[in-house]
């Protein structure tokens, strides 16, 4: 199913979650098809189809957290009463989420917004559209570009990520190296993740390393499941 491209979000669309602390905000590095914008779509993607299992358990009353999720095999992974457990979802359930992604790309398969350019983006901060959800911006440095950060564009971006966590937004932002996009980025993110793809196999290592803890952690990932939900060559507009 090909995701509706719609700003149709009414207050009572928006997901009740614990109130965030600070903003949450990954940066993703690597060069030149390095996997930077499948890991942005991964993280989002496998956060929709979690929120999609935390939904049917809630509405037949089964206290839990989800875990993990396979849409291939539709077997969700889930800590119930303390012990994780795993359950095939019914084929004849259709699952959604009422979780919000707003994106400057399109996405395929799950509902989200596009913003076709960071001035949208921009306008729709302002005007409080884009909230309670997900921020993916690929190609950050075009808008938020270090050496144009004194610019009338680049002013306003900054006051806004200053404000990301009463947004209770979760933003993502990719970008070449972390030095071509403005100061203010790239001091107030919780994660940096660097993006390494293999050609030959499909999978793509991040090292990670979290607001606060020492060191970097290490992992590697199939990229191929993600494939479907992006178009790679997609130009991103200024």
């Amino acid at each position: 199913m090909v995701a509706e491209n719609i700003v149709r979000h009414s207050q009572d669309t928006r997901v009740a979650t614990k109130p965030f602390t600070e903003a949450k905000v990954t940066i993703l590095e690597g060069e030149q098809g390095g996997g930077k914008s499948i890991t942005g779509v991964a993280k989002v993607v496998d956060a929709y189809h979690l929120d999609c299992v935390r939904v049917f358990c809630e509405k037949h009353n089964i206290i839990c957290v989800p875990k993990g999720y396979s849409p291939k095999t539709r077997v969700a992974r889930i800590r119930h009463q303390g012990k994780l457990k795993l359950f095939k979802i019914p084929e004849n359930y259709k699952l959604h989420s009422p979780m919000r992604i707003f994106c400057n790309f399109h996405l395929f398969g799950i509902p989200f917004v596009y913003c076709q350019s960071f001035n949208h983006i921009l306008k729709w901060l302002k005007d409080d559209i884009i909230r309670d959800g997900w921020l993916l911006i690929d190609e950050y440095y075009i808008g938020g570009n270090a050496r144009e950060s004194m610019s009338a564009l680049g002013r306003e971006l900054e006051k806004q990520s200053f404000q990301y966590r009463k947004m209770q937004l979760q933003v993502v932002y990719m970008t070449p190296m972390a030095r071509l996009i403005d100061w203010t980025a790239r001091m107030i993110p919780t994660e940096r993740i660097e993006c390494e793809f293999d050609s030959k196999t499909g999978k793509v290592t991040l090292r990670i390393k979290k607001k606060g803890n020492k060191g970097t952690r290490e992992i590697s990932y199939d990229s191929k499941p993600y494939r479907r939900y992006y178009w790679t060559n997609e130009r991103i507009n200024a």
